[in-house]
């Protein structure tokens, strides 16, 4: 749940402000955000979908293959993943893609790093109750129903 949270937070407030070597544009980071909304829903083909038309949109910009690799790697921790070893090797190739278009994406680094990092969380798991209303502020966020999901975080 934290990283789909810090996703969106970096969405939000890092996209925006990221220098890359080719900047995303508008129509981009409109992809970006609709396939964010698809991942909160855990709506994954779709968001690849909306990512791969970001990256079409802008397809010398880093931040589409940076986003879609951290997707892909959540995706491979997932308990019931249809094939974790293919989404981490996709989430992998998608990272380094994105940083032959900007050596220093921080998105594909982190995405990176987590995929190297197989050890348990140093963070305590919240519990059921707490993780349930988290996923609801998650979901209300990526609608942009931002009051509602204030109250919830």
């Amino acid at each position: 749940m934290l990283p789909r949270l810090l996703a969106a937070m970096l969405l939000t407030i890092a996209l925006p402000a990221v220098h890359a070597a080719t900047e995303c544009g508008v129509k981009c980071i409109q992809f970006i955000e609709q396939a964010h909304a698809h991942e909160v829903k855990a709506e994954y083909e779709q968001a690849l979908d909306a990512f791969a038309a970001a990256h079409k949109a802008a397809p010398e910009a880093s931040q589409p293959l940076a986003f879609m690799a951290a997707m892909l790697q959540r995706v491979s921790k997932l308990a019931p993943s249809p094939d974790p070893g293919n989404s981490r090797g996709r989430a992998s190739a998608a990272a380094r893609q994105a940083l032959q278009r900007d050596p220093e994406d921080p998105i594909a680094f982190e995405a990176l790093r987590l995929l190297d990092d197989d050890g348990p969380s140093p963070l305590r798991e919240p519990n059921p109750a707490a993780a349930k209303v988290l996923h609801e502020a998650e979901r209300l966020f990526a609608e942009r129903s931002l009051p509602a999901a204030l109250k919830k975080y």
